[in-house]
């Protein structure tokens, strides 16, 4: 059964996470986009698929990847969650497994658990790409 999510500055408002992957066509957009500027925004960052055990910091939670798309004037968007072995493994169990600060908290969720196959994640950066 999901939990709600604890009530932390990086889990509410635009730090919110987003419980699902999404493709949307055709954004509303305000104002307008030269039709000129096409290509792709591309954003990585922390999006937990499941509340956290014990306390949360955005660097130990799961990982996602969002882009924007411009062509001709229109607006797309898409998200993927990062497929880490953590995120797998979560997903398999429907809850979340394993604590920011003590990744080997897992030990007691995964009895079977091979420590040497620990997943660890680093989300940071942005990159854009735009065609002339």
């Amino acid at each position: 059964m999901a939990q709600p999510f604890p009530n932390h500055p990086n889990l509410r408002g635009g730090f919110a996470p987003l419980q699902m992957e999404c493709d949307v066509n055709d954004l509303v957009v305000e104002g307008e986009i030269p039709k000129e500027l096409n290509g792709s925004f591309y954003r990585n960052g922390p999006n937990p698929q499941y509340a956290p055990r014990g306390q949360y910091h955005w660097f130990g939670g799961d990982g996602m990847i969002h882009a924007f798309h411009l062509e001709d004037g229109r607006v797309s968007y898409r998200n993927r969650w990062v497929r880490t072995v953590k995120w797998e493994k979560e997903r398999e169990a429907g809850r979340s497994l394993f604590s920011a600060f003590n990744p080997w908290t897992m030990m007691k969720a995964l009895p079977a658990w091979k420590p040497m196959a620990l997943p660890i994640q680093i989300s940071f950066g942005m990159a854009a790409s735009c065609s002339p």
